[in-house]
């Protein structure tokens, strides 16, 4: 035991510091765990450090929390992990289990007399098509092999890469979890459900509409020429951009300068232009 400051409470405490860095006290940590836990109603709960935000692991919450309390992240951690045994096939949208379609794979291997390859250990085969899929998040392995859920699935949003991605099971899951161990459980309903709101919500919002050139905004087209004009956050002038090539075009100079676009956007405004000079 020793004395020392708390960085949350800047008390003087006598404690054991269980934290990882020892500049948090076991009083603020069981308060900050505990409402943190009790306030959370979804999503995966992820404990950290309030001194320096760290992740705690559960054997250091389990000795700082009620009992009751424990058992509720236990009763999260196992619904969350849930979500990470089932996967829609980037292929065929098959939905399975991975622990089994893994246990079948293996068995078919094993079957031949092969050992199966050491770099497919993070895929796995799909029991309907019978092709391989991150094992993490359904997406076609060839694309996705040696690079990891959460940086491959980022790019796929950011760079409107590889769209089957949007089958990807709770891809936004993976944005925010660190690390979980394999819990094999039944399939839920609800989760399935959300898997294909998900599917269908990102289809439609990457089918009618595009990221602004300039900020990355997604904009909706709803009628109109080709000319789009988008006022981004924080910026003092206006974006001037071709709808369908999204190519920039700032101002009445641009004309003057002879860039164009092939669809139509320099003589829209050269038009307004000489509109504005009569």
């Amino acid at each position: 035991m020793t004395s020392t400051l708390c960085q949350v409470c800047y008390e003087e405490t006598f404690t054991s510091m269980s934290s990882c860095c020892g500049r948090a006290c076991e009083t603020c940590m069981w308060k900050m765990f505990t409402t943190t836990i009790k306030n959370t109603h979804a999503g995966y709960i992820l404990l950290t450090c309030p001194a320096c935000g760290d992740a705690v692991t559960d054997e250091v919450a389990g000795e700082l929390l009620a009992y009751d309390v424990f058992e509720r992240l236990q009763a999260n951690r196992q619904t969350q992990l849930v979500k990470m045994e089932y996967v829609s096939c980037a292929w065929c949208n098959a939905e399975f289990d991975v622990t089994k379609a893994q246990t079948w794979a293996d068995d078919m291997f094993v079957g031949v007399s092969r050992e199966r390859p050491t770099d497919r250990r993070d895929c796995v085969m799909c029991p309907e098509c019978k092709q391989d899929v991150c094992r993490g998040c359904g997406s076609r392995y060839e694309f996705h092999a040696g690079v990891s859920c959460t940086n491959y699935l980022t790019w796929a949003v950011e760079n409107q890469g590889e769209w089957e991605t949007s089958r990807a099971k709770n891809f936004d899951f993976y944005f925010s979890l660190r690390e979980s161990n394999p819990y094999q459980a039944e399939m839920q309903g609800s989760i399935v459900s959300k898997q294909r709101d998900m599917r269908d919500s990102l289809h439609m919002i990457h089918g009618s509409t595009k990221p602004c050139p300039d900020c990355s905004i997604r904009i909706e087209k709803n009628g109109g020429c080709n000319h789009h004009t988008h006022h981004c956050h924080g910026a003092t002038t206006a974006s001037h951009f071709c709808w369908e090539c999204l190519d920039r075009h700032a101002d009445g100079t641009v004309i003057a300068n002879g860039v164009r676009c092939a669809h139509g956007i320099t003589r829209y405004w050269a038009q307004f232009a000489v509109a504005r000079a009569v």
